[in-house]
């Protein structure tokens, strides 16, 4: 069973995402490098979640919690120890053992989600099939940057958003577009 974590993990790359879902349930956002998205930084500055910023232990993860530090002041900032995460020359979280990265984020684990998916692809599509701008709209108001819907709804489920919170807040009526 996967350990979970109410809130946003930001990693690197896509390989240290991968390797993390496959045992820690929580939205993870990449940094691609040095080159985090503005609109990802906009939402981790909007959202009302924890941030953990899980790095490499080296000069590039040094330069990108040092940049996200500044940007997020209240995220939480892990690195990981290079000498007990290395696999074939490599050092990262990626090539970290699971109970390395369990025993590093353990403060940080719930005992259960708080609540199911609060808004269901279905309840997405059905509010953003009319027009793209709608889906624009939603994403430009809770901060959500611009993705294909199973990223905005993952976005907007770790937010704890419902489906009638968009209809009241974004359209301004309730169940009325």
């Amino acid at each position: 069973m996967k350990k979970i974590i109410d809130g946003i993990i930001v990693v690197e790359g896509t390989g240290d995402s991968s390797f993390l879902s496959s045992f820690i349930d929580a939205l993870f956002i990449e940094t691609n490098g040095y080159d985090i998205k503005h609109e990802d930084i906009d939402f981790l500055q909007n959202c009302n979640k924890k941030i953990i910023v899980l790095t490499d232990s080296d000069s590039a993860g040094d330069t990108i919690r040092d940049r996200l530090s500044k940007e997020l002041p209240n995220a939480v900032h892990i690195k990981v120890n290079s000498n007990k995460c290395n696999k074939n020359g490599k050092h990262g979280v990626a090539e970290c053992e699971k109970e390395e990265i369990l025993n590093v984020l353990k403060e940080h684990f719930i005992k259960s989600k708080t609540s199911e998916q609060m808004v269901t692809l279905n309840d997405l599509i059905s509010l953003t099939k009319e027009q793209k701008e709608i889906k624009k709209s939603i994403s430009n108001f809770y901060h959500l940057g611009t993705f294909k819907n199973k990223e905005m709804l993952k976005r907007l489920n770790v937010l704890n958003i419902t489906k009638e919170q968009i209809e009241r807040e974004v359209f301004g009526t309730y169940g009325n577009k």
